[in-house]
């Protein structure tokens, strides 16, 4: 005959288990139901990053574009506040990728075209970082894919006309293209034509759209250099750091396009100047009133971060062990607060750089300095409730 189990007696293990299974699930229920009431997906913003650093055997790599396209996601995260489902992704995007997102000459309709608001209220981002090249025989400028052959770029390459034009067909509130690239056929590593001399290209840069706002690297007939210091594209370690605040003349928390260049004129030139003995100035389609960043919709506490933020020495890289690449495979020196796994799981992941997550405020106070009486998202709308 058993015995009864004593009524005082500490619940069975497995019985606790259960029980935090079933709390978790309805905490779960719970923030499922909150999205739901307030549209689902969060911001309609959307983002398309692509970081094309390895080429073939024949073309010279463009050694930070990785690094360059993650730091430039974490921008869109913590700064753009674009969430996680709306950034398109790619390291060493190929032409079928390419296309896929933007479209080709018979329709804009990709990806991007499905993300979007289909009512309009979106804001697109796009960032290239990688190689461009001109047309041999007519000098078009094209975005090279990972699996592109230079000399046969006008057949596997993709068209900057084209991405502008299939761009100004999308139904948006506001779109903003930066470009780490140059298209005259050079590279800090080499020529990309290996034939060829080491002249530069004068390529035919397309138009670009009314209401679109382009940044890129360098004019028409320079380089796109690098910065070896800190491991980036020179044109992206200086726009990161003018959109996190450095190219904030007027303190109103607000990055226009106009503050940007000014920035990248004075940092970025000078730098290419005195290092490289070279000129690279950045080139600005658009209007110059238009907000790129806006510090204090997201919610940045600036008197609260390091004056360098978001970028870090070398010596917060930590020594990577035999056969790992030489920088980490998720952090980065602009890494905009690389978040450590933490007991609440929260942005897990692998990361051999330790950066805290940069400092918010109450989004109802504006941050010290900044005001926050009508802030605004890039492109002139209100930031989501």
């Amino acid at each position: 005959m058993g015995t009864r189990p004593n009524a005082g007696a500490a619940p069975s293990k497995g019985r606790v288990v259960l029980v935090r299974l079933l709390l978790c699930l309805f905490c779960l229920s719970l923030t499922a139901a909150a999205a739901r009431a307030e549209g689902g997906h969060g911001s309609p913003d959307v983002a398309v990053i692509i970081g094309n650093k390895t080429y073939g055997p024949d073309v010279p790599e463009v050694s930070f574009a990785h690094r360059d396209a993650r730091a430039f996601r974490r921008f869109a995260r913590d700064v753009l506040m674009i969430p996680d489902h709306n950034i398109l992704y790619f390291e060493d995007a190929k032409q079928a990728e390419i296309l896929s997102v933007f479209g080709n000459d018979r329709s804009h309709q990709g990806k991007l075209w499905q993300y979007i608001d289909p009512n309009g209220s979106s804001n697109i981002v796009v960032y290239y970082s990688g190689h461009g090249v001109p047309g041999p025989s007519d000098g078009t400028s094209y975005l090279l894919p990972s699996d592109a052959n230079p000399g046969l770029a006008a057949i596997n390459g993709y068209p900057l006309e084209q991405m502008y034009r299939n761009l100004a067909k999308l139904e948006a509130n506001s779109i903003t293209v930066y470009l780490d690239a140059c298209f005259t056929g050079q590279s800090p590593a080499g020529p990309l034509f290996q034939a060829a001399s080491p002249v530069f290209a004068q390529p035919a840069l397309p138009a670009v759209p009314d209401g679109m706002t382009v940044l890129s690297a360098a004019g028409p007939d320079q380089l796109a250099s690098w910065d070896e210091t800190s491991g980036h594209g020179l044109f992206t370690k200086h726009l990161l750091l003018g959109l996190a605040g450095g190219a904030d003349q007027d303190g109103n928390g607000q990055i226009t396009a106009q503050e940007i260049k000014s920035h990248l004129d004075s940092d970025m030139t000078r730098q290419a100047r005195r290092e490289l003995a070279r000129d690279q100035w950045a080139s600005l389609h658009g209007r110059y009133n238009t907000v790129l960043a806006d510090l204090g919709a997201a919610g940045l506490d600036l008197a609260a971060l390091p004056s360098d933020y978001p970028l870090e020495s070398n010596s917060a890289v930590a020594t990577l062990p035999e056969n790992e690449p030489e920088f980490p495979e998720e952090g980065s020196l602009a890494d905009f607060g690389d978040w450590q796994p933490n007991e609440n799981g929260q942005r897990a992941g692998r990361s051999l750089v330790i950066i805290q997550p940069p400092a918010r405020v109450n989004r109802k106070a504006p941050p010290r300095g900044l005001t926050r009486a009508r802030p605004r998202r890039p492109g002139g709308r209100p930031p989501p409730r």
